[in-house]
């Protein structure tokens, strides 16, 4: 049985990929532990994949919701990173790349900025909270041809 990928995880490289193409900046998962890069800088997070809206197990295709800020201690940088953001799941190239792995932009809500005070510096901390569609198959693990290949080690 090949390894099982998650949603998250699949969505999650997709969009930093589409992320980083386009522009010189380090893209990053939001809550891992290391070490702060320098600003500017993008974070994404899947919110919670495992309370996918409309979820079906039956079905391939389910929405679920990933938000991306940016973070940098410039406004001026803050705003131009945000149109780049908005704008740049909803272009043609990203578009089809997204298409070809199995992922659709339904629409986007804005997360408001939360300039916080860090080490006497002003931080702008916002993004967009993104609706996708995603196709991610996975195998009914409780059909027989899976239980088959179960070893299961009794002790006595």
């Amino acid at each position: 049985m090949a390894e099982f990928e998650s949603v998250a995880n699949t969505v999650g490289r997709a969009i930093k990929e589409q992320l980083g193409k386009y522009k010189d900046i380090v893209v990053g998962q939001a809550n891992v532990v290391r070490d702060k890069p320098k600003y500017p800088y993008i974070t994404y997070n899947v919110t919670d994949p495992n309370l996918q809206i409309d979820f079906d197990p039956t079905a391939d295709h389910f929405n679920l919701k990933i938000q991306v800020k940016a973070v940098t201690n410039d406004q001026r940088q803050y705003y131009n990173l945000l149109e780049y953001i908005r704008r740049l799941l909803f272009l043609q190239q990203p578009t089809a790349d997204l298409a070809r792995q199995g992922i659709g932009v339904l629409s986007y809500e804005e997360l408001p900025a939360t300039p916080s005070f860090v080490d006497n510096f002003i931080i702008f901390d916002g993004g967009y909270s993104f609706t996708l569609n995603a196709y991610h198959h996975e195998d009914d693990f409780t059909q027989p041809k899976y239980l088959n290949n179960a070893n299961i080690q009794w002790r006595e």
